[in-house]
C-alpha cells in the first residue's frame, strides 16, 4: 500500500512544494487547478497607502460577474495592495478562482454595517445638526481610523462608499502566504469512506493533497489528522 500525503503549494513548509500533484497526475489522477487559498487579496485602486495599518470592523461581499457569491463579518486588515483579515481569508478561495477562471470579481465593503442605508443618511445628519460648525471629515471622528476617513471621504458619494465600497479583486497573494490550498486531486476518483484511489487499488491520499479546503478555525487541520487516520486503517488492510 501506498499513502500519498504530500501537502500543497501553501505556507512555507520544507518538503511541500506541490510535487504531491506530479505524482497523483502521473498516476492517471486528474488534477483540479490549485491556487492560494486563506490569504489576503491584492485589489485594483491607488489610494492603499493611505489606509494602509487600519484594522476596522466591516462586512463584505464577493461579486462575480456581478452577482454576490459569499459575505464574510469580521476584523478587516486594509493593507497597501488591498484588503486582509479573517473575513478576506474566507473569501479568498472563491475570489482567487474567479479571477483565475477570467470572470469580474468584486468586493464590496461596508464599514458600518450597523444601520442601512437610509439609517446612516440619517444618522450622519443628526450628527450634522448637533454640530454643524464640524466639516464632513470632523463628523466621522470617533466613528472610523483617521487613515479611513480620508479615503472615505474622496469618495463621490459618501453614504455610499461607506455601506457599499468596491474593490475589484486583481490577483491573491503567493502560494507561500496562503495558509492552504484549493484544487488538488479531484475528489471524484477517491472513496471516501477509505481514501483508497478508484483508480489504482491500495493507493491512498490525505490532507491537503485533495482538492478539499476549509475556513478558518481548524477545519484544515482537522481534515489532516482524520483523512490521515482513516487512509492508514485501510491501507494498513492491505494484503
Amino acid at each position: 500500500a501506498l499513502i500519498l500525503a504530500n501537502g500543497s503549494r501553501a505556507s512555507v513548509i520544507s518538503g511541500s512544494d506541490g510535487s504531491g500533484y506530479e505524482l497523483a497526475k502521473k498516476l492517471g489522477h486528474h488534477i483540479v487547478p490549485v491556487w492560494p487559498a486563506l490569504t489576503a487579496l491584492k485589489c485594483k485602486g491607488n489610494f492603499f497607502k493611505t489606509w494602509s495599518g487600519v484594522r476596522t470592523e466591516g462586512k463584505i461581499t464577493l461579486f462575480s460577474e456581478g452577482k454576490p457569491v459569499v459575505t464574510e463579518q469580521g476584523e478587516l486588515q486594509l493593507t497597501d495592495y488591498g484588503v486582509s483579515g479573517i473575513p478576506v481569508f474566507q473569501i479568498s478561495r472563491y475570489a482567487i478562482r474567479a479571477v483565475h477562471e477570467n470572470k469580474n470579481a468584486e468586493l464590496s465593503i461596508n464599514f458600518f454595517p450597523e444601520l442601512n442605508q437610509k439609517e446612516l443618511e440619517e444618522y450622519l445628519e443628526q450628527r450634522k445638526t448637533a454640530c454643524p460648525y464640524k466639516t464632513e471629515k470632523e463628523l466621522l471622528i470617533g466613528l472610523f481610523p483617521e487613515k479611513l476617513i480620508r479615503v472615505l471621504c474622496a469618495q463621490k458619494d459618501l453614504i455610499h462608499g461607506i455601506n457599499d465600497f468596491r474593490l475589484p479583486v486583481k490577483d491573491s497573494l503567493s502560494f507561500e502566504q496562503a495558509q492552504v490550498c484549493s484544487g488538488g486531486v479531484d475528489t471524484s476518483e477517491v472513496q471516501s469512506k477509505t481514501m483508497e484511489s478508484r483508480l489504482h487499488k491500495g493507493l491512498y491520499f490525505a490532507g491537503e493533497l485533495l482538492d478539499i479546503d476549509g475556513t478558518c478555525g481548524g477545519y484544515n487541520l482537522q481534515w489532516a489528522w482524520s483523512s490521515g487516520a482513516t487512509a492508514g486503517i485501510w491501507a494498513a488492510k492491505e494484503e
